[in-house]
């Protein structure tokens, strides 16, 4: 068993904080977290001005370099909206910087704002997800990748950087009220369960923390 905490990065209305000073906290508790005894720390990635952290890599980066042991996980990735080639070579830098620390949460969103600012269609909601978790899953297994979609340009090649290890627990945030259609799966290819999942590759860029 593991013991975590994780930061949303919500900035509290009326308060003094600013997105600066809530970063700043954000890595301290993050440092904090090791120094208590804690196996994981986890930030959250929302798109709006009430959160701090759009980018919860580059965040977990500063916390990478003053710690050793603790994972840095994401709670969650908003991969709806986000490319998954840009998503894997993120997370597999960051696996670099902190020594194989480095994990997705992969979510759909709880939010609606993220689909306007990055021109997705919230009515595909589903698709969007199953189709950029399957291609998320194949750049982690594959070292190169030859892909056809719906939803961005067809890939073939091999991402770069070099492949790291960060952990691939590709669960699903909790629905939007207004979502009503059930999630895609976990499928027994996928090698892992749907809330944490746990590492079947030794050899996958993308491998699951136990």
């Amino acid at each position: 068993m593991e013991l975590g905490v994780f930061s949303l990065t919500d900035i509290y209305p009326g308060s003094t904080d600013t997105a600066a000073s809530r970063i700043d906290d954000i890595v301290g508790y993050g440092i904090l977290a090791e120094q208590s005894g804690l196996d994981v720390f986890g930030i959250g990635e929302h798109h709006t001005r009430a959160f701090a952290v759009s980018s919860p890599a580059v965040v977990h980066a500063a916390i990478a370099r003053a710690t050793s042991r603790i994972t840095l996980t994401t709670t969650a990735t908003v991969l709806s909206v986000l490319d998954p080639v840009r998503v894997y070579q993120d997370f597999a830098t960051l696996d670099l910087v902190s020594h194989g620390r480095a994990e997705i949460i992969a979510g759909r969103s709880a939010f609606a704002e993220p689909f306007a600012l990055f021109g997705e269609d919230i009515a595909q909601l589903d698709d969007l997800f199953a189709e950029k978790l399957d291609l998320l899953l194949r750049l982690r297994n594959e070292d190169r990748v030859t892909w056809t979609g719906r939803f961005r340009p067809p890939l073939r090649g091999r991402p770069q950087p070099a492949p790291g290890r960060p952990a691939a627990d590709l669960g699903h945030r909790r629905r939007h009220p207004r979502q009503r259609r059930a999630c895609r799966p976990a499928r027994p290819t996928d090698g892992a369960r749907l809330h944490r999942w746990h590492p079947p590759w030794p050899t996958s860029p993308l491998a699951v923390a136990p």
